[in-house]
């Protein structure tokens, strides 16, 4: 098997390893190198050929994943018994992670006096209302994105 070169260009590795998979590796790819790739095989019985299109997607749409990153810490909170405390912060990936809430290691559950919002911008909001004594202690919030976690 053999790889014809691609007008011996640099911006192209091809290899082919001991086990005869041939590879070819596009470094710095841009937008001018999307379009069909075709590799064929060819020996005294004939030639296989096989094709596959690429698509190359600019780096600041989105479209990519993109691993969890908290763009605004949490921060210490201090609140009166009785008040209101919110804890926030604003994550951010794609896709969107999901995140959870921690108490010192156990994990908060939304109720009638603790509310999770999440909005599209990836602020997270931990809200603890009427405020008591026992709400004291160590707060964490953990994104999740994939089999990927991340700890705050």
């Amino acid at each position: 098997m053999s790889i014809q070169n691609l007008n011996n260009d640099q911006h192209f590795k091809q290899s082919i390893d001991n086990d005869g998979k041939a590879k070819l590796v596009i470094k710095d790819s841009s937008k001018a190198d999307a379009g069909k790739y075709k590799v064929e095989a060819t020996n005294p019985a004939g030639t296989a050929v096989s094709e596959a299109p690429l698509k190359i997607v600019p780096a600041d749409s989105g479209k990519g994943e993109k691993a969890p990153e908290f763009t605004q810490q949490l921060k210490p909170a201090q609140t009166k018994e009785g008040e209101t405390i919110v804890f926030d912060c604003k994550v951010d990936g794609h896709p969107p992670p999901t995140v959870a809430w921690f108490k010192d290691g156990q994990e908060l559950k939304a109720d009638e006096r603790i509310k999770l919002e999440s909005t599209s911008d990836g602020r997270q909001k931990l809200i603890i209302e009427k405020a008591k004594i026992d709400d004291q202690g160590n707060y964490k919030v953990v994104r999740l994105f994939s089999k990927l976690t991340f700890l705050q």
